[in-house]
């Protein structure tokens, strides 16, 4: 499953939903 993950679009704002953790989580379970 191909997934999209919100991110911040304020000007020097980075934040995103999800952690590095939990993306390598994902990808382990072959989405992308």
């Amino acid at each position: 499953m191909l997934i999209g993950v919100p991110g911040e679009i304020k000007q020097d704002e980075y934040r995103v939903g999800l952690t590095p953790t939990s993306v390598r989580e994902l990808v382990h379970h072959g989405h992308q």
